[in-house]
């Protein structure tokens, strides 16, 4: 069984994504997560650091994702498109009607 191993520049890469598409500043986050400084934000961002399961915890609430699409490669994109596919009130899976 191969261990899957946690990469922290693609948690950053997931957590910049995040913050972008959302509209959020660094400041914002900051607050959001009572840090006193935002360096540790910028660190996850560059991957230099993990943040904390609470922190993450507290990020995937606000992003409205799970920890795991904050962890993982960045599928979130894909997925929505390529599995489940909304079209005139359908919903399809792969392009496959869904009852």
């Amino acid at each position: 069984m191969k261990k899957k191993l946690i990469n922290p520049l693609k948690i950053g890469k997931n957590l910049k994504r995040c913050v972008d598409q959302m509209g959020y500043k660094v400041k914002d986050i900051q607050e959001y997560l009572c840090l006193e400084c935002p360096q540790p934000i910028y660190r996850w961002f560059k991957g230099s650091t993990y943040p904390s399961i609470h922190h993450l915890y507290a990020l995937s609430c606000l992003f409205g994702v799970s920890m795991n699409e904050l962890i993982e490669e960045d599928e979130r994109k894909e997925w929505g498109y390529r599995i489940y596919q909304m079209k005139e009130g359908k919903m399809t899976l792969e392009n496959q009607e869904i009852l």
